[in-house]
């Protein structure tokens, strides 16, 4: 995802309003920063990918595991039940 922030355009904007220069450029450069705060990078949204990729891998052994107790279990119930029945 790519923002757009123009500061040439905000920095101006401030200053018709009555903000003097030095305080609607100090503006601009936070609005910018904070914009761009939580922004992800691709090197850190590949990473993060990774990782979660790496943490599926270990936990997919255990649900099939869970899984296979979850059918298993009433199959094993249903087994029973028609011997003594």
């Amino acid at each position: 995802m790519t923002y757009a922030f123009d500061t040439l355009k905000f920095t101006p904007r401030l200053e018709q309003v009555g903000v003097g220069r030095e305080q609607a450029v100090a503006h601009a450069e936070l609005a910018w920063d904070m914009t761009l705060a939580d922004t992800a990078t691709k090197a850190e949204l590949a990473e993060l990918k990774k990782d979660l990729e790496s943490s599926l891998r270990e936990l997919e052994p255990r649900m099939t595991g869970k899984i296979g107790a979850i059918v298993g279990a009433p199959v094993a119930v249903i087994v029973a039940l028609q011997k003594f029945l």
